[in-house]
């Protein structure tokens, strides 16, 4: 069952003295979303904002006071939060639901930062009481998340308009409400703080609430899971950020023609240029790397070799960039590897199996015991990932991370697949009731992939696996570790109906909700995800310290890779996406890596079958790079080309 809007607006028109400020606006706005509301001056934004709040009355259209629907079920003009009209709430019990933050706040100069913060927490107090332990606890707290600490003393009278603005950004915080209404938070915020405030936002809607707030800045804007556009008080597009449409709605709105594209992890609009093409395709800024006891792995960085294999690529007898991506593989792959005429040699492919506590949920349309029972298919070579292998002589290693059933031990024949058994436990916990592994299993089974690389061959790691119910760990890394929605992550699966991924995703929303304060990489893979993507990630880290390629499959291996990559950022340097799966969240989740997948097929089956599908590409680039021949050596004229 899908959840409530978190607003409702049916019919809403405003007038100011004769003039029409919001004209007919009926929309949905999204629980556990953040949704941006953009539009020219005198569009209605904040008039908007103010009627979501209850501090303005609308009416219904065309009318000076509501009127019902023809059938009379629905208050037109009205505004329900969470399904209930707002004229029906209390007021003590609105204000302590909806935190609203306006331009303009007034304020003693003297009142120092503490105090601000805790005029956030009025709506929580009785007429007789002070602010109590609680409102001083929470008041700091907001203090602490809003990087406002040192200016708890200082009075508001000594502060610059930015800093104001912080503190009255914490007041906000402070009210620990489900929904935040925000009227130009950003106002005099310098970029860094413009980020904090973005990622105080993420974490809000992790925890299953909703902001919504007005902004002017654009591209801050279309950071945002849904946009409301207004036009002279009317709305003209309501829906998530995507390039067609957004692009259409902006050009509606703001009269000019832009381009919308993605850039890494977000959507960016500029004027329709060449200077904007050109800005399109800066990258985005490193993260910065976070110790701890896995391998360091440091950025690539080798200007000559880089310029050389540029030349190389350049000087091929063909038209310049008429190889398109093959070019841009051959180029990566001799920058991982350290060489102008790359070879792989001896690739790994890796299916890493385990079970997962979840799927006592419902999460998955198959049980448990198809975990075990697929990786004997992959050791007698029937499953899909067995058939690609033996075509493309790869290396098959099925491991054992946390499968529900005893696996003898066996010799594998030459070129057969084979059993690795480092099983951490009978798979995971349910993240549901309580964290999904402890931080000692997370750690080991890291710490099982680093050295499964360490005794393979090799210059190249497939990565795959298998565990029914894994789908929904990756979901739950990708929501928290990047800030989207659950819903927006969340998909079928092994092939779940409509009714059964509403039910999967309502399950990892309570996830999420009970782990709501874990927020490192490593905390966040111990609560929710599973001992083969652990596994994954200590795989991935150590393989690219060891400057190996890393050939990433779908989903859930591209989630492993999410994790090794908010510890040591470089990682994504080695790695190469195979493909684009059709289960949702895969092509947002490769946004935010900045990856571009080689293949898009329409593959969700897992296994690393996509991997080993893309694989003769890699092979083709690297033949490409070492042996095609350059302009000179063929006695080709370039100017001919």
């Amino acid at each position: 069952m899908n959840p409530k809007p978190a607003i409702s607006l049916h019919d809403v028109s405003l007038h100011f003295d004769q003039r029409r400020v919001l004209d007919g606006v009926t929309a949905d706005i999204p629980s556990a979303a953040w949704t941006a509301v953009i539009g020219p001056n005198g569009a209605g934004k904040s008039s908007l904002l103010r009627v979501m709040a209850g501090l303005l009355s609308p009416v219904g259209h065309g009318s000076g006071h509501p009127k019902r629907s023809s059938d009379g079920s629905q208050l037109l003009g009205d505004v329900s939060i969470q399904g209930r009209l707002v004229s029906e709430w209390p007021a003590p019990e609105l204000a302590r639901h909806r935190a609203w933050l306006g331009q303009q706040e007034p304020g003693s100069e003297d009142l120092r930062g503490l105090d601000v913060a805790l005029l956030g927490r009025l709506p929580h107090q009785r007429w007789w009481q002070g602010p109590t332990a609680g409102d001083v606890q929470a008041a700091e707290q907001a203090l602490r998340d809003s990087g406002t600490w040192a200016l708890r003393e200082r009075r508001l009278g000594e502060l610059s308009g930015g800093e104001r603005q912080r503190l009255m950004l914490a007041r906000a915080w402070s009210v620990q409400a489900p929904l935040l209404l925000m009227d130009e938070p950003l106002a005099h915020l310098d970029p860094p703080h413009q980020a904090d405030w973005l990622a105080q936002v993420r974490r809000h809607c992790a925890q299953g609430h909703a902001v919504v707030s007005v902004l002017h800045e654009l591209n801050m804007a279309l950071s945002a899971d849904w946009l409301l556009l207004l036009r002279e008080g009317r709305l003209v597009h309501a829906g998530a950020p995507t390039d067609e449409a957004t692009r259409l709605a902006l050009e509606a709105v703001f009269d000019q023609r832009v381009v919308v594209h993605a850039v890494g992890s977000r959507w960016v609009a500029l004027p329709d240029t060449p200077a904007a093409q050109e800005a399109l395709a800066l990258p985005e800024p490193a993260q910065p790397q976070e110790s701890g006891p896995w391998p360091s792995v440091q950025p690539l960085h080798e200007p000559q070799l880089e310029e050389r294999l540029q030349h190389l690529l350049n000087q091929k007898t063909k038209p310049l960039g008429s190889l398109g991506r093959i070019e841009a593989l051959a180029w990566q792959i001799g920058r991982v590897l350290g060489t102008e005429a790359p070879v792989l040699e001896r690739p790994q492919l890796l299916v890493c199996a385990g079970d997962h506590g979840l799927a006592a949920r419902g999460v998955s349309a198959y049980p448990s015991d198809v975990t075990w029972q697929m990786v004997e298919n992959f050791l007698s070579g029937g499953a899909a990932v067995s058939v690609l292998a033996r075509q493309h002589g790869l290396a098959l290693s099925v491991v054992d991370c946390g499968v529900r059933h005893e696996f003898a031990a066996r010799e594998a024949a030459s070129g057969a697949p084979q059993l690795l058994l480092r099983k951490v436990a009978w798979g995971t916990a349910d993240a549901s009731e309580g964290p999904a592994m402890s931080a000692e299993q997370c750690a080991e089974a890291m710490a099982n992939g680093a050295a499964l690389v360490k005794d393979l061959p090799g210059n190249v790691v497939l990565l795959g696996e298998m565990g029914i119910g894994n789908t929904s760990a990756a979901a739950l890394l990708m929501s928290r570790l990047t800030g989207e929605p659950i819903g927006r992550c969340t998909g079928a699966g092994t092939g779940l109906d409509a009714a059964g991924v509403a039910h999967k995703r309502a399950v990892l929303q309570q996830v999420l909700h009970r782990h709501a304060h874990v927020q490192s990489p490593v905390d966040v893979l111990a609560a929710m995800g599973g001992l083969e993507i652990a596994t994954l990630a200590g795989v991935a880290l150590q393989s690219a310290s060891e400057r190996r390629v890393v050939l990433v499959d779908g989903f859930i291996a591209s989630a492993a890779v999410l994790v090794a990559a908010r510890l040591q950022p470089a990682v994504l340097e080695r790695c190469v996406f195979a493909h684009v799966s059709d289960e949702a969240g895969h092509a947002l989740l490769l946004r935010h890596l900045g990856a571009q997948p080689l293949l898009k097929l329409g593959l969700r089956l897992g296994e690393a079958s996509g991997a080993a599908l893309a694989w003769p590409l890699l092979v083709s680039a690297c033949a490409l790079l070492r042996e095609m021949a350059s302009f000179e050596s063929a006695g080709v004229d370039s100017a001919k080309l």
